[in-house]
């Protein structure tokens, strides 16, 4: 797939450590935009405004190149009539009528003319309908019975002084790299995942550790190319953005295959079921009034010392 960027001098801004994961999160949205079923571009769409609207950096330049990413890839893998109605919802007028923004629209209205004139056009499809089923598991993970999924962060024991800080320091500071409370030497931090439910005599579990990357280094590692099943066959790259995902609590079931479009077939599941233990809380793929459309794992965050030590 390939993008455009339009070039333009960004200045040097202070951006926050959630801007900075919207900023991964929509520059994903943009390249996986064609990897989604059309019936479900309009869904992806009013949840990309919603993200959009959590956005605080002010930078008019920084601005300018996520929106004309957004209606350049509305225009090119989406329709021209979806191309208008992200435009009807740009809030900013310094940003509605910037050149680069006005093209695609103007494109879009030419070529809605033409549509309606050759009656050929085709209708955008409502949230009733039904998406396909997306799942977490991969040929790798066999024997899962529960698709549930615990996610969790630790840190390493200081090499410099040896001592060790509490994980709980991974959820009370919102940033992406970590300091030792008590030499403020670097920290390694790890992604602990965890997929399914103990079943008795059988191997129900799958579990892996993952290193936690800083967000810069996660979007110098998105490339244009990348699709749902590569993004999932990247286990390292994939359980940092669903980590970053949750962490701040962005949308993330757009990032996760189709049952349908995996390599290897998986097994049925059972219907995942909502845990109540002391290590956490669950939380659904989607907190929107769209929930009822997905049938989907839930994921369990959790920060507990026990858990979390490292082996």
């Amino acid at each position: 797939m390939s993008f455009r960027r339009v070039e333009l001098p960004l200045l040097r801004v202070e951006v926050s450590i959630k801007d900075k994961a919207i900023e991964m999160w929509m520059m994903l949205w943009c390249f996986i935009f064609s990897s989604h079923d059309k019936c479900e571009h309009i869904y992806r769409l009013d949840e990309l405004v919603q993200v959009l609207n959590e956005y605080t950096c002010t930078d008019i330049n920084r601005l300018i190149d996520i929106y004309n990413r957004i209606i350049e890839t509305c225009y090119k893998f989406g329709s021209a009539r979806l191309t208008i109605i992200f435009f009807d919802r740009i809030k900013q007028p310094i940003i509605s009528s910037h050149p680069s923004i006005l093209k695609w629209y103007m494109l879009s209205i030419t070529k809605t003319l033409e549509e309606d004139k050759n009656h050929n056009n085709s209708p955008i499809i409502e949230y009733s309908q039904k998406f396909q089923e997306r799942s977490f598991l991969t040929h790798r993970i066999q024997g899962i019975q529960y698709e549930e999924v615990k996610i969790g962060i630790g840190l390493h024991k200081c090499e410099k002084c040896d001592k060790v800080t509490p994980d709980r320091e991974c959820l009370d500071k919102k940033v992406d790299t970590f300091e030792c409370i008590h030499c403020n030497a670097q920290l390694v931090a790890e992604i602990r995942v965890r997929i399914g439910r103990p079943i008795l005599h059988t191997k129900s579990i799958w579990q892996e550790q993952y290193l936690l990357y800083p967000l810069d280094t996660i979007k110098k590692d998105i490339t244009s190319d990348i699709s749902l099943i590569s993004l999932r066959n990247n286990q390292q790259l994939f359980w940092n953005i669903i980590w970053y995902c949750q962490r701040f609590k962005l949308p993330y079931d757009l990032f996760i295959p189709y049952k349908s479009t995996l390599k290897a077939s998986i097994p049925a599941c059972r219907k995942p079921v909502r845990m109540n233990t002391g290590i956490g809380f669950a939380l659904p793929l989607v907190e929107n009034q769209w929930l009822d459309n997905f049938k989907q794992a839930k994921v369990l965050m959790f920060c507990n010392e026990k858990e979390t030590q490292t082996d």
